[in-house]
C-alpha cells in the first residue's frame, strides 16, 4: 500500500482513537481502585477507632449524643 498522505492521516486517526478508548478504560480502573482503595482504608480506620474507644471507655453516638445526654438530663 503506498504511504499517501490519506493514509498517513487514516493511520495517524485510528491510532489516536485507540489512544482516546485505552485511555478511557484505564481511567475508569484507576477511579475504581482509588475508591476501594479509599473504603479499605476507611473500614480499617473505623476498626481501629472502634477498638481505642472500647479500650478506653468512650461510646460513641455520633450526631445524637447530644440530644441523648439532653433527654438522660430531662426525662
Amino acid at each position: 500500500m503506498p504511504m499517501t498522505p490519506r493514509v498517513v492521516f487514516e493511520h495517524a486517526q485510528e491510532k489516536r482513537i485507540d489512544y482516546a478508548k485505552k485511555m478511557h478504560h484505564d481511567r475508569r480502573l484507576v477511579e475504581q481502585l482509588r475508591i476501594h482503595e479509599f473504603w479499605g482504608w476507611y473500614m480499617k480506620l473505623q476498626r481501629v477507632r472502634g477498638r481505642w474507644c472500647k479500650e478506653h471507655g468512650v461510646s460513641s453516638r455520633g450526631v445524637y449524643g447530644p440530644a441523648v445526654d439532653a433527654a438522660e438530663l430531662w426525662g
